[in-house]
């Protein structure tokens, strides 16, 4: 599904990732991990294009060797330290933006979601009167708004209370059942039960050391 190989990544003078590999299956979890400045977030941004390597491969799909490549894009969701809505905008104003702009809004399903992330009060009001963690859980609501084979996703326990750090373990178990695949670089662990490793789940680390520059 993806395969990168000795990927190397310097901003400037300083090298910050050096000869990294991964291969990421269907109904795979890979977990990230390593200590802050080790290079997690820069590994994610290499692999939805936004930054470029040095050295490297890229394979997706037995066929496409560029993350910028379309039919690629179209399979990622990508969700960093900046969730990208607008402040300004309420929860369902913003779901519509981002939705509608690939063709992708269904009213009645976002507005279930808003409910299930205990959202529905406040689907109205402007994302800046919200918390922060309300503020995520309407940015994770794309992961189950968008058909995507491919969740990337930074860190996306931050801010998040007990109940919907369980509502996002569950749709990733879920995502992962039905094939779909996650790149998690996380310091909190998705914790996948012995049941579901049995159902064809598999869960793999991959540790980023101290910056290469230390």
């Amino acid at each position: 599904m993806l395969e990168a190989n000795q990927l190397t990544y310097r901003r400037g003078e300083q090298l910050i990732l050096k000869n990294v590999r991964l291969s990421l299956a269907p109904s795979t979890l890979l977990h990230i991990t390593g200590p802050n400045g080790a290079g997690k977030t820069t590994l994610l941004k290499l692999l939805v294009g936004i930054l470029s390597w040095q050295e490297g491969a890229f394979l997706w799909e037995n066929r496409i060797h560029s993350p910028h490549h379309p039919d690629y894009l179209s399979q990622v969701l990508y969700l960093g330290h900046h969730n990208g809505l607008k402040l300004t905008l309420s929860p369902l104003e913003n779901l519509k933006w981002l939705l509608e702009f690939q063709n992708e809004f269904d009213k009645p399903r976002v507005l279930s979601l808003l409910t299930e992330m205990d959202l529905s009060e406040v689907r109205h009001s402007p994302l800046e009167n919200l918390s922060k963690g309300q503020q995520s859980r309407v940015a994770l609501i794309r992961l189950k708004a968008q058909k995507r084979r491919l969740w990337i996703l930074d860190e996306p326990f931050t801010y998040l209370d007990n109940m919907a750090k369980y509502k996002l373990q569950t749709w990733c178990v879920e995502h992962l059942l039905g094939g779909g695949s996650i790149l998690l670089a996380s310091h909190t662990p998705l914790l996948l039960d012995k049941a579901n490793i049995h159902q064809n789940i598999h869960q793999q680390t991959l540790c980023l050391e101290t910056p290469c520059g230390e």
